[in-house]
């Protein structure tokens, strides 16, 4: 059990209106600075870190930046508070071929807070022993890891109520996702 958490502030007022430059309206909302060209290189980011979540798990209390990889360049739009805009004009919900991502040019926009384990909440960076398998899926599906035991590694990311995790505890892949009965603090 858990949240969803703001972590770079969005503004609806400071968001751009410019048709066709989706991605710099979208930076603008969140006064984030370029990296990626296109929104399609801005959705493979959140994708590569295992940040890319389905819209049927989009959370409705903050702010995340939803992608399509639709076109050439892709598309991309503001879910703030469970109301979308594009371009800074409010629209209907997008159809399911849309995603929603935690990260924007580099920059975590929205954070998962994990509420159980007694209030032992877990959060990026720290360092955990990790004992049974993961998943391949923040959401719990997909192939199976190994059986870890007393296995130290780093969270990398959080999503879905689910820990990803690094076996080499440093920046790179995630070997798996677990929940926060199979961790304990290192």
């Amino acid at each position: 059990m858990g949240y969803w958490k703001q972590v770079k502030a969005f503004s609806l007022a400071k968001m751009g209106k410019t048709k066709n430059f989706c991605l710099r309206n979208v930076r603008l909302g969140y006064g984030i600075g370029g990296k990626w060209a296109n929104a399609k290189q801005a959705m493979n980011e959140n994708k590569n870190k295992g940040a890319l979540h389905p819209l049927s798990t989009i959370p409705t209390n903050v702010a995340v930046p939803v992608f399509t990889a639709q076109g050439v360049w892709g598309h991309v739009e503001v879910c703030a508070n469970g109301t979308y805009y594009s371009d800074g004009v409010r629209v209907g919900k997008p159809n399911s071929t849309y995603q929603w991502g935690e990260f924007l040019n580099g920059v975590r926009v929205v954070s998962y807070v994990h509420t159980g384990g007694g209030g032992s909440a877990f959060k990026v960076g720290d360092t955990v022993i990790v004992n049974g398998q993961g998943y391949a899926t923040s959401k719990g599906t997909g192939g199976k890891t190994k059986n870890f035991v007393n296995r130290k590694m780093k969270i990398i990311n959080i999503a879905n109520g689910r820990y990803g995790c690094n076996q080499y505890n440093k920046n790179g892949g995630i070997t798996g996702w677990w929940s926060g009965g199979h961790l304990k603090k290192a």
